[in-house]
């Protein structure tokens, strides 16, 4: 479904989208080998940065290359994927522990995580 999605945008908004039609092209050779051969989230979301970085009107060919070649985007899966490990981990541990984790704020306090509002914070 996100990939379904990400497609979708991206053919509605971005100019041209060759690397995305290309690696969709990949994946209809690849499924017909092995239908689990996918393009997966992380492969289409990078794709289309880098469409987006070539074709988007918005950078020119030499910083567009310069962020490839440096591995900017690298930089932005390392950090969702931490941001990610960093909530499941404490997700775990407040299951583990029974504890309650502050999630909303509230008016008076801080509403915590079965609904009680914790106005003593």
């Amino acid at each position: 479904m996100r990939v379904t999605l990400i497609k979708e945008f991206v053919k509605g908004n971005f100019p041209h989208a060759p690397l995305l039609d290309y690696a969709l092209e990949v994946e209809r050779v690849t499924t017909r080998k092995k239908p689990n051969l996918i393009l997966n989230v992380d492969g289409c979301i990078a794709v289309c940065f880098v469409d987006l970085l070539r074709h988007s009107g918005c950078f020119t060919k030499e910083e567009a290359e310069t962020y490839v070649q440096t591995g900017t985007l690298n930089g932005l899966f390392v950090l969702g994927r931490s941001i990610g490990f960093i909530g499941q981990s404490f997700w775990i541990d407040s299951e583990l522990a029974q504890i309650l984790i502050l999630r909303v704020a509230k008016q008076n306090g801080w509403q915590q995580g079965h609904g009680e509002v914790n106005t003593s914070i």
